[in-house]
């Protein structure tokens, strides 16, 4: 593209607002534009006339047949050198066509940014071997053994007057079943259809199993089986097998005391046993079912 004549430049005026804006302008007209024919002045042109001026920060150059605008750089050499730019580039014919202008070469140099720091790159974190702890084999629970006194009353469907109980016996808690044996004793029973009093004597074996809770009290469920010797009077008569079920609360610890409620059950002497001979005429049935309630001390042995 040609450049654009002397006589375009005649008449050119810049219009900046302050003297002091315009003697800057001048001193860089002085530097970069020896030969421009361009006149500062203060103020602001009449509405169309030709000139250059800031308008919302965008230096704009106003001739008869265009509008040339780009955004203004701050310093007063670069927006001459800018406009000189314009001069060099623009053809009259041309209908306000803007070349892309670089003005790096024009402005100063930037401030220096920041630097870039290669940091060491860190090591993966070495692989942890994961240790496992050694399953430690807890020692079998010691067995502990424990003295039982208990006193009661039992029921009996063929009795007129229910028998009262006594027993002792010995308990051993192992660590899975817990094992014990009672010597049991029923006294004062009155059969409906004799003239005397009945007890029963012997022994009982148990099974159990039992559950203590954190505040010492403990629950137990023993299974028992054992025989008894039934006595009339002092006169020993059956041995009665017998099977059971017992259950036994503990509360908390009285010292080195225990004391517990039991309920048990059981079966007792087979079906030709139930009978007996008073002495001279009287038979006495007697009921396979009892149950018994029980009060219970128990102390470690």
């Amino acid at each position: 593209m040609a450049p654009l004549t002397l006589a375009l430049l005649l008449s050119l005026d810049w219009w900046v607002p302050t003297p002091q804006e315009a003697q800057e302008l001048q001193s860089a007209l002085d530097q970069y534009w020896e030969q421009g024919e361009v006149e500062v002045q203060v103020g602001a042109p009449a509405q169309d006339r030709p000139g250059i001026q800031v308008l919302d920060g965008q230096l704009v150059w106003t001739e008869q047949e265009r509008t040339v605008q780009q955004p203004c750089p701050t310093s007063p050499g670069a927006q001459v050198l800018l406009v000189k730019s314009w001069t060099q580039a623009l053809d009259p014919a041309d209908q306000g066509w803007v070349p892309e202008v670089e003005l790096d070469d024009f402005l100063p140099d930037k401030p220096p940014g920041p630097t870039e720091v290669l940091l060491p790159v860190a090591a993966p974190p070495a692989e942890v071997e994961r240790v496992v702890a050694p399953k430690i084999e807890r020692p079998e629970q010691a067995a502990t053994a424990q003295l039982n006194l208990s006193a009661g009353v039992g029921l009996q469907s063929a009795l007129s007057a229910e028998p009262w109980r006594l027993s002792v016996g010995g308990a051993r808690y192992g660590r899975r079943v817990n094992q014990a044996l009672w010597l049991v004793g029923d006294f004062g029973g009155q059969p409906r259809f004799a003239q005397g009093t009945t007890s029963r004597l012997g022994t009982q074996l148990g099974f159990g199993l039992s559950q203590e809770t954190s505040t010492g009290s403990a629950a137990e469920v023993w299974l028992l089986g054992g025989a008894r010797w039934l006595f009339f009077e002092g006169s020993q008569e059956e041995l009665l097998p017998s099977v059971g079920l017992k259950v036994i609360g503990w509360g908390p610890p009285v010292g080195q005391n225990r004391i517990g409620v039991a309920l048990s059950g059981q079966l007792e002497g087979l079906d030709a046993q139930r009978t007996f001979y008073d002495g001279e005429q009287y038979v006495s049935e007697m009921a396979l079912q009892s149950a018994y309630l029980e009060f219970v001390i128990g102390r470690p042995m």
